[in-house]
């Protein structure tokens, strides 16, 4: 389902002035519009301005000239940015892990084979014990 919204959503791009915004447009403005239509609407970006600022937040909304950004502050309200494609300097899409999930992998796989290695030793035992009855 999600395919077929992002193609409507090309699709609507490439009807509605994608062509010519192309030519009125700089290439960098091109790459990055190209680059946000292809990650798509809900998925979570980081950007870096022309400003050098840098913004980390989930697409709600492509535009022909500008996209909407939700945004999270530090009491945990959710806010809303337009950006235009030529206020920016870098765009890369943000994986859904956090910076500690690595070592938590990590760990969790460690738990798991010492968990299988009991449960297989408890049942050679179970087994052994049975056979010498």
């Amino acid at each position: 389902m999600l395919k077929l919204i992002q193609a409507i959503v090309i699709a609507a791009l490439f009807s509605n002035g994608f062509v010519a915004f192309a030519q009125s447009g700089s290439s960098n403005e091109v790459k990055f519009k190209r680059q946000i239509v292809e990650h798509g609407i809900n998925q979570i970006v980081r950007l870096k301005l022309v400003s050098n600022e840098t913004l980390e937040g989930r697409i709600s909304e492509i535009r022909n000239d500008s996209f909407r950004l939700q945004l999270v502050d530090a009491a945990g309200q959710i806010n809303t940015r337009d950006i235009a494609y030529s206020d920016l300097s870098k765009v890369s899409k943000v994986d859904g892990r956090k910076a500690g999930s690595p070592f938590k992998r990590g760990f969790l796989m460690g738990a798991g084979i010492y968990l299988g290695m009991v449960a297989v030793a408890a049942i050679v035992v179970g087994v052994a014990s049975a056979a010498s009855r």
